[in-house]
């Protein structure tokens, strides 16, 4: 039964009228035979067969590696979770700011269940999931069942004492440690679906490419009072310290194919910053962003230039000399651009205090012989990094292929929303939502309509919950 309370008689008539509007659509969306039921799965030893189906795949969807998939999930409205998080704000002595411990950001809303349906629909071919909790386990779910592992945050944390935690980056930071877990893994947030069938290219091209998902523009994402904003500002000028200026995007809200080996790699290079990640028990201005970091690792990191390969490349005229007219030419013409004028004389005058302050005798002509230039590692170093061969190989993808909807507690306006989901599913559909400036029978009446939502687009229960299958039913 759907609460009305804290809504007038012409809001309830205005928020029946779209919940009549999303269910016709659903109705629509069902009939028309867009949704194909799975057999139930039986296990295999064959590669091709070891999927959450458990049964042979298509040569085209069937990937060349296993690929395992990683939910973090918790229940905000569990009593000893909002315990541990009152205890840990008291300890903490000055509560962060309200959006880092926000209500609506622990709230379960079942989305988790429908996320996991999703994932059997559209991307069968995942070999295995783990869900990583604080402990919690969803009442519904089947612990016996083989294809899924429940994974608590001390199997992960290195560092106990950075137990408890409430902030997400601090989990997902370590998400690579998983025992088991495929080198190539997807990683999602519970509040991600499905909406159209997935395959491996969605995420890495035939080619080796990367596809890199990233808000078309840099928008207002930096620059706003939010924990979230002001953590992207903190990982942009560390990555601009390290690479150079560049204007980086925000990552949009799709499931991270991520590499086990690269993030680790990409947490060594920045050891400091994710120790503080994973030490803050409540979101900071200053984590490290998951999806931010590792596109940007990827298409950022270069294969470093040696020392003497490097000076040879600026050394133009062949004199055994560097003037700062070869070190302008020359970074014009290898970084393009990301290339700036005042970037290379800032690099001459640190190579010109360099020489001078160190044991190699320089004079005081307008050119750095090779072992003055050589000496300088800190700055020939960076430089280096910066113009080597790319590493790795990116490529945007597409932005037709995913939607990002923050729903609000408006029941018209979130049907708006809703409606957008239903008319036309993307591959890669994120529900995201701040109630917490709303009364509790709107907020009822939203979430209600979010499962009805939910419940059409992936009606039927995965193998992973205890209930039978029920085609249709928004609480099974």
């Amino acid at each position: 039964m759907l609460a009305w309370s804290g809504i007038s008689s012409r809001r309830r008539r205005r928020s029946m009228k779209a919940f009549i509007g999303i269910s016709t659509i659903s109705m629509l969306y069902v009939a028309s035979g867009r949704l194909v039921r799975e057999a139930s799965p039986s296990f295999s030893a064959d590669r091709c067969s070891d999927n959450l189906l458990g049964r042979r795949l298509l040569a085209g969807s069937c990937p060349h590696e296993p690929i395992d998939a990683v939910y973090t999930w918790v229940n905000g409205s569990d009593p000893e979770f909002r315990r541990q998080l009152s205890e840990t704000l008291v300890h903490l002595g000055h509560p962060p700011a309200n959006e880092s411990v926000n209500d609506s950001r622990f709230a379960d809303n079942d989305e988790l269940r429908y996320s996991l349906r999703s994932l059997e629909q559209h991307a069968p071919w995942v070999r295995r999931v783990y869900l990583v909790t604080n402990g919690q386990v969803p009442a519904w779910l089947d612990l016996d069942n083989p294809r899924i592992t429940v994974v608590t945050h001390e199997e992960i944390f290195p560092n106990k004492s950075h137990l408890p935690t409430f902030s997400s980056p601090a989990i997902e930071s370590h998400l690579h440690r998983i025992k088991g877990l495929s080198e190539h893994f997807l990683y999602f947030n519970d509040d991600l679906f499905l909406g159209q069938p997935v395959v491996l290219e969605d995420f890495v091209s035939p080619r080796g490419e990367y596809l890199t998902y990233l808000w078309p523009s840099r928008g207002g994402a930096f620059n706003q009072s939010s924990a979230h904003s002001r953590s992207l500002t903190h990982v942009d000028r560390l990555f601009t310290q390290r690479y150079g200026p560049e204007v980086r995007r925000a990552a949009a809200h799709v499931p991270l194919l991520l590499k086990r080996s690269i993030v680790a790699e990409l947490q060594a290079t920045f050891a400091a910053e994710y120790e503080h990640t994973s030490a803050a028990q409540v979101r900071t201005n200053n984590f490290m962003q998951p999806g931010l970091t590792y596109y940007y690792f990827l298409r950022s990191e270069r294969r470093p230039v040696s020392s003497g390969g490097l000076f040879e490349m600026f050394d133009t005229d062949r004199s055994g000399t560097l003037s700062e007219r070869e070190l302008l030419s020359v970074m014009s013409g290898l970084l393009g651009r990301s290339y700036s004028v005042r970037d290379a004389r800032l690099l001459w005058d640190e190579l010109r205090r360099c020489a001078a302050a160190g044991d190699t005798p320089t004079d005081s002509s307008a050119e750095l012989n090779r072992s003055a230039v050589l000496g300088c590692t800190t700055a020939t170093t960076r430089l280096s990094q910066r113009i080597g061969e790319r590493r790795y190989r990116t490529r945007d993808g597409a932005r037709s292929a995913w939607f990002y909807g923050q729903v609000p507690s408006q029941p018209q306006k979130a049907n708006r929303k809703l409606m957008e989901v239903l008319a036309k599913p993307r591959r890669f559909i994120c529900l995201n939502n701040d109630f917490s400036d709303s009364t509790a029978g709107r907020i009822k009446w939203v979430r209600d309509m979010m499962r009805f939502l939910l419940a059409t687009l992936f009606p039927w229960s995965s193998q992973f919950e205890l209930t039978s299958p029920t085609y249709g039913n928004a609480s099974s």
